[in-house]
């Protein structure tokens, strides 16, 4: 089994390296070894992965048969095994993204992508569904803004509140760089049905997330002395957030990690009433972790406050520049 995922591992980092024949060889390894020890979830594994390689390399119909073969050898399991669920949620999401962006079949793509988070709500798997709710909101971003609005926000709730991934997502297709582009896709849709409060929001809110995840990369010291009490709110704060990067990193792991429904939700829920207890002592440690940008109102107010008469934003999405004008 370590070998087998050793292998698909290696083919990972070298698709990501863009040295294809090595992921190829890597990933057929893996899938050999994994059709000769009965590895099913591995096999679904190998073959998104392949999938993945072969379609960089321009080959649709290669690309699609692997994931419709990891579709089948995920289904088996899929009764039983969590992971066996996550594999098929995966491609499912990988034929629909296919079908959308390559084949231009909304439709088809939308049956997919709704049966793929079907999946990931049931298993409490908030990344994938991070992931699905993502592209299901730029679908339908040209045919009903209701829909697309709400599975865009619901994307960007998921990833504020995971926070900023450790890797990439493994095994599916991206064709957006997800974190960013949520937020480039939902202030645009929020202008065009007249919510411009909401989209100034998600402004501030996806500069926050920016600047959030350039802290991720530092180590945050606490700003008051360190009692003993706030000492075990940080331990415990750090049993959390070894939890959750290790959920983050499960399939680069060789030993694999049980994960339960609703399993993250409980993690982040207990994440959150640890912060509560930490802001009742150190109030700024928390609000830098937790980066909440300030309200339209509050920056209205610190403008009367400060007697400026307008504050000046830009936003640049991925065709236009948006300019808000802040005024009292």
């Amino acid at each position: 089994y370590d070998q087998c995922a050793c292998s698909i591992n290696l083919g990972l980092a070298n698709t990501e390296l863009n040295q294809l024949p090595k992921a190829l060889n890597h990933l057929q390894e893996a899938l050999r070894i994994a059709e000769k020890k009965g590895y099913v979830i591995l096999q679904a594994q190998c073959r998104n992965n392949l999938g993945l390689v072969y379609l960089k390399q321009k080959d649709l119909a290669t690309a699609l048969d692997h994931f419709q073969k990891a579709l089948t050898s995920a289904a088996y399991l899929a009764d039983r095994e969590v992971e066996a669920k996550i594999a098929k949620c995966v491609s499912l999401t990988n034929i629909g993204m296919i079908n959308f962006f390559l084949l231009g079949d909304r439709d088809e793509a939308s049956t997919y992508l709704n049966n793929a988070l079907e999946i990931s709500e049931k298993v409490g798997d908030i990344h994938h569904e991070r992931v699905i709710t993502f592209y299901l909101g730029i679908i339908h971003s040209e045919r009903d803004d209701l829909l697309a609005y709400k599975f865009l926000r619901r994307s960007i709730e998921l990833g504020e509140l995971m926070g900023k991934n450790l890797i990439e997502e493994e095994h599916t297709l991206s064709f957006y760089s997800l974190t960013s582009n949520a937020y480039d896709a939902i202030v645009p849709l929020c202008l065009k049905q007249g919510l411009e409060k909401e989209a100034f929001e998600y402004v501030e809110r996806s500069k926050s997330r920016a600047f959030i995840d350039m802290l991720a990369a530092t180590h945050i010291r606490p700003t008051i002395e360190l009692t003993n009490e706030l000492k075990k709110l940080f331990e415990r704060e750090e049993e959390l957030l070894a939890k959750i990067r290790a959920i983050q990193t499960r399939n680069l792991q060789s030993t694999r990690i049980a994960l339960e429904p609703g399993e993250v939700d409980r993690i982040l829920d207990e994440r959150e009433r640890v912060y509560n207890e930490i802001e009742k002592i150190d109030p700024e440690y928390v609000f830098i972790r937790r980066g909440r940008p300030a309200s339209l109102n509050q920056i209205r107010e610190i403008l009367l406050r400060r007697k400026y008469n307008v504050l000046v934003e830009y936003f640049v999405a991925r065709d236009k520049v948006f300019i808000f004008l802040v005024t009292q």
